[in-house]
């Protein structure tokens, strides 16, 4: 209660000095679109202002920012009370675009659960699109990749909220490189030694200057097509 009261005060106080903070600017924002008595009227100049709103890195957006957009791309007539999957959005209005496995931003409130219910709530009837095509990386990598976290990531919930998204494998269009292994893995063996953090990097030095030097004695092929978009495989 306490710690309740302190932040509205100063937030209180920020507000009469007139110097807001990024949260606050937020926080004045969405009430000023649900004010019972303006809020209609600011909602409707705002929707025929901003007639598509895409919102990029959705992942890394807060409850208070999905508010805002969902309500801008509104009919206008949205009840005050209603929570932003309650509110109905006009078709063609509004675009999300994320990753829901770079949602690391809990600090600031970003919330994994909130992308995956909007995912539900407006990517439904085949609204939903997932990029999934690699063109950068070869074959091989790409299965390996698909391999290792098609069996760490899997949907969750907590309490009957998700918290994890599905993994979603990727699709290979490059081929693998002509010459060297597709995937190596460097120094498999653990260090069963307990060696100190000085001896590991020196291992590890010893073990990159290696594999250099078998790749130019084998001339492994690298790919430098800086686009990706064709098997112009060159060697090492």
């Amino acid at each position: 209660v306490e710690l309740r009261r302190f932040t509205l005060e100063s937030a209180a106080e920020r507000r009469r000095s007139g110097e807001l903070e990024f949260h606050d600017l937020l926080v004045l924002a969405r009430n000023t679109l649900r004010d019972p008595d303006n809020g209609p009227t600011v909602r409707a100049a705002l929707h025929h202002r901003y007639r598509h709103l895409l919102i990029d890195e959705f992942q890394d957006t807060d409850p208070i920012q999905v508010d805002l957009a969902v309500l801008i791309a509104g009919s206008g007539d949205a009840d005050p009370e209603d929570e932003w999957h309650a509110v109905d959005t006009r078709e063609g209005h509004l675009f999300f675009v994320g990753d829901p496995k770079q949602s690391i931003y809990r600090f600031r409130r970003a919330d994994i659960s909130l992308f995956l219910r909007a995912a539900d709530r407006f990517g439904s009837a085949g609204r939903r699109l997932s990029l999934t095509t690699n063109f950068r990386t070869g074959r091989s990598v790409v299965g390996c990749v698909n391999a290792v976290f098609g069996d760490l990531i899997h949907a969750r919930e907590h309490d009957g909220i998700p918290s994890q998204p599905a993994y979603e494998p990727l699709v290979a269009v490059r081929p693998d490189a002509p010459v060297g292994p597709a995937v190596a893995v460097l120094a498999p063996a653990a260090h069963e030694d307990d060696p100190r953090a000085a001896e590991i990097r020196r291992r590890e030095s010893a073990d990159v200057a290696a594999t250099v030097t078998r790749a130019l004695d084998e001339g492994w092929s690298v790919d430098r097509d800086p686009h990706g978009t064709a098997p112009d495989w060159r060697p090492a």
